[in-house]
Parts: structure tokens; C-alpha cells; sequence
């Protein structure tokens, strides 16, 4: 995982654009997701990557409709941040901007707004690439792997990208995360928080209430 230019952004823009505060999050596990949050001034930026597990329990090439109407249904709900990531409602904070896409193979589709059903379809195309591939199965970028879905499953990942704007930045304090609500599978979020003051990481379960953002901007 790498984070977006927009966060890179956010972070020099904070002043804290070190090596160690840009240092990626740890390698694709099931049941945990990243976020990535960057505070500045009255603005708030979030990356969001999940595995493909955690946001629809597979990871291989949609390859029927219910797998398609899967994906479409998830990119939706990860489009509406308003849904997932719930900054204090005392800051007044809207959101801008979101964006939601699937990465899986070497397949990179792109879903705005909720446009989820254009990705849906984009994404079952992928598989129409893999049937193409050489009798052997062997993709010449995939180091050898023979099936399909192994390499899909290697990869998949939903990213989004969020913007915020509060109207009272100085009351946000904590977020709420009703994101474990929305994907049952996802136990757990790697959290990283860059501000003014510096970077602040987290591991917060599924359990917990919310992230607390008080006394780090």
C-alpha cells in the first residue's frame, strides 16, 4: 500500500511529510483495514484500503452476477462516507469528494460516487483478459501463477478516497466508525493520523466505539 497523492499532500501541507510518517501500512491481511487520516486546517482527507475478503468475502475475479451485484452494492456503500466514518456532528463537517474502486490483478477500475454498477461491469471484463491468457495459464507478469484466482486473490483490494470540510474543525474530537458496522468481516483498522502536530498511529477493533482525534491537531 502507498498513499495517495492527495494524502502525501495533506501531510507536507501539515508540515509532517517525513520518511517515517509516509511509511506504508503493513502487508494484506484479511480482517484488517487501513485509514489513513490527514487534519489541515478545516479539511479532512481519508484513504481507505480493504481487502477484497473483508468488503465482499472473495477475492477472485467476479466471474457470476451475484458476485457483480456484490461488487456494485460494496462500491455504493464505500462511496458514502457520511455512511462509514462519522467525524463529531458538533464540527459540521460535509463531505466533498469520494471516490471508491477495486483493484484486483493488475486490473485498476475506478467507481465515482455511486456509480457502482458501471464498476460492476468494468471488473467482469477483467476475466474476459484472464480467459485470453495462453493455454498454460501462466500470466507473463504474474510470476509463474498458474490459476487465475490465486493471482486475483493476491491482490484485490477496494481503495477510496474521502474529503471532508468542517465548519468548526476546532470540535472535532472523535470519530465514530460505523465502517465495522457496514462490513462484518473487517476486524480491525489500522489507523494513521498525520496533523500539524505530527503522526499519530492506531490499531482499533471492531469493538471499539469510534478513534479519538482530541489532542492530536
Amino acid at each position: 500500500m502507498t498513499p495517495s497523492r492527495l494524502f502525501i499532500l495533506a501531510a507536507i501541507c501539515a508540515g509532517t511529510a517525513t520518511a517515517q510518517d509516509m511509511e506504508q501500512h503493513a502487508a494484506h491481511v484479511h480482517g484488517t483495514a487501513a485509514l489513513d487520516i490527514a487534519i489541515d486546517g478545516n479539511a479532512i482527507l481519508m484513504e481507505l484500503h480493504a481487502p477484497g475478503a473483508d468488503i465482499v468475502g472473495f477475492e477472485y475475479v467476479a466471474h457470476d452476477e451475484a458476485d457483480k451485484a456484490a461488487i456494485a452494492a460494496a462500491l455504493e456503500i464505500l462511496s458514502r462516507p457520511e455512511v462509514l466514518f462519522l467525524p463529531d456532528a458538533e464540527a459540521g463537517c460535509a463531505v466533498t469528494a469520494a471516490e471508491a474502486r477495486l483493484l484486483a490483478g493488475d486490473e485498476d477500475h475506478d467507481a465515482h460516487g455511486h456509480d457502482g454498477d458501471e464498476k460492476a461491469e468494468d471488473h467482469g471484463h477483467a476475466e474476459d483478459d484472464h480467459d485470453a491468457q495462453p493455454e498454460d495459464g501462466h500470466a507473463e507478469d504474474h510470476d509463474g501463477e498458474a490459476d487465475g484466482h490465486e493471482d486475483a486473490a493476491t491482490h484485490s483490494e477496494f481503495q477510496a478516497e474521502y474529503a471532508f470540510i468542517c465548519e468548526r474543525p476546532e470540535r472535532l474530537t472523535h470519530l465514530a466508525l460505523p465502517y465495522f458496522t457496514a462490513f462484518e468481516r473487517s476486524e480491525q483498522l489500522e489507523i494513521r493520523l498525520i496533523t500539524g502536530k505530527g503522526a499519530h498511529g492506531e490499531t482499533v477493533p471492531r469493538s471499539a466505539a469510534g478513534f479519538a482525534l482530541e489532542g492530536h491537531f
